[in-house]
């Protein structure tokens, strides 16, 4: 009896998360779909959120330290 191959579902793949760090693109890009993802009810995790904001503002008082 020949064995049969069975396949791993594929895994999807998200975007890279950008909340730890990055540029200010990519973190208001993050934040802004987290919003939309918890006005659509569609995010669990809401603390999500809260570190998207605090990484933004991180990014821009570094670049305005920097000035």
């Amino acid at each position: 009896m020949p064995t049969k191959k069975t396949t791993k579902p594929a895994k999807k793949t998200e975007a890279p998360k950008k909340a730890q760090g990055g540029d200010l693109k990519g973190l208001r890009a993050e934040l802004f779909s987290l919003k939309m993802k918890h006005s659509l009810r569609e995010l669990k995790e809401v603390h999500k959120l809260r570190a998207a904001r605090k990484a933004v503002a991180r990014h821009l008082t570094q670049l305005n330290k920097s000035k």
